[in-house]
């Protein structure tokens, strides 16, 4: 029930429609970027604080994205398909 505007939810990119949490350990690409997803990111209190929205803490674990490591870099776009690339492919 919480509404935060993706431009003060201080992440780098900010999706929809896709579970983050499966990709830790795995590759993926974001358009033409490539990416090793190493954990999730948990919320903190200081955001929940920033933008007076009790529960935003709460609502967020689990649910605040994820940290990566740019493998190989480029632009990502609005609308740039996020694709996991599998074990196999990311064994490479």
């Amino acid at each position: 029930g919480l509404i935060v505007p993706p431009e003060v939810c201080r992440r780098n990119v900010v999706t929809r429609g896709i579970e983050l949490a499966p990709l830790v350990g795995r590759q993926i690409t974001v358009g033409p970027v490539r990416l090793q997803v190493h954990r999730i990111n948990q919320p903190c209190r200081y955001l929940e604080k920033k933008l007076n929205l009790p529960g935003l803490y709460d609502a967020w674990w689990d649910k605040g994205g994820i940290n990566c490591e740019i493998l190989a870099g480029g632009t990502i776009s609005v609308g740039d398909a996020i694709v996991d690339l599998g074990a196999a492919e990311a064994a490479d």
